[in-house]
């Protein structure tokens, strides 16, 4: 009885000593080196950056990453959403980024920002940055310290949400470049020069609707100026 006890620890031990050796031969392998990084789903956020933040280099063994923090430290990236970061063998870490989706920029007075579909802030614009291809919204608002927005009325909030996803629900968000959130009224405009002007209240989705088969109509008939007011009577008027 006490042979086969013996004998069964020799074998734990020796197990425990070949699971060293394998971890050891892992850990300092040049074959694990990381040499081979791929990184994709990144636009706004660089490369470098990344390679930066997480500290990657070629002669890092992939085991001695920890997949988790490193996550954990992009995920801080106010333009990420989501990450994930995987081992492939021999000698490869992928890095998949999910970047937060710029929804449009809210503007008022000098401020510029963008914001995601929930209406949350992601970053102030910079000066120098290229901008047009984003949806321009100018609506009361400020930012405290810790960069959280705060709308000047708060139902402006639900107004703007309401917007951004009926212009994006229809064809309407390559066509409308600039949205104008007031007290009563809410104005669009397209990059050519018409204006769309309807009241601010709970037939929001209903006339972005609407607004969608006038500017084929308009479009169809070449018109690109002029107002199409929908605060005079159940039908909008067009106005050139």
């Amino acid at each position: 009885m006490k042979r086969l006890k013996k004998g069964a620890l020799i074998n734990i031990l020796i197990l425990i000593l070949i699971i060293i050796v394998i971890l050891y031969t892992l850990l300092n392998s040049k074959i694990f080196n990381s040499n081979q990084i791929r990184i994709e789903g990144n636009e706004k956020i660089s490369k470098d950056y990344i390679v930066r933040t997480l500290d990657l280099r070629e002669d890092k063994n992939i085991f001695m990453y920890n997949l988790k923090d490193m996550e954990k430290e992009l995920e801080e990236n106010k333009y990420i959403e989501d990450v994930r970061v995987k081992r492939e063998f021999p000698n490869k870490l992928h890095i998949i980024i999910i970047e937060k989706e710029i929804s449009g920029i809210i503007q008022y007075d000098d401020l510029k920002c963008y914001i995601d579909n929930k209406g949350e802030f992601i970053d102030k614009v910079k000066k120098d940055e290229e901008i047009d291809n984003y949806l321009m919204i100018d609506i009361g608002y400020k930012l405290d310290k810790n960069n959280n927005i705060k709308f000047k009325k708060e139902r402006y909030k639900n107004n703007l949400l309401e917007v951004l996803k009926n212009i994006k629900s229809c064809t309407l968000y390559k066509k409308i470049n600039k949205v104008k959130i007031e007290e009563d009224s809410i104005r669009m405009y397209t990059p050519k020069g018409l204006e769309i002007i309807f009241l601010n209240n709970k037939e929001i989705e209903k006339n972005i609707k609407k607004t969608e088969a006038i500017l084929i109509d308009l479009q169809s008939s070449k018109i690109s100026k002029g107002t199409v007011d929908f605060r005079q009577g159940k039908n909008p008027i067009y106005m050139p």
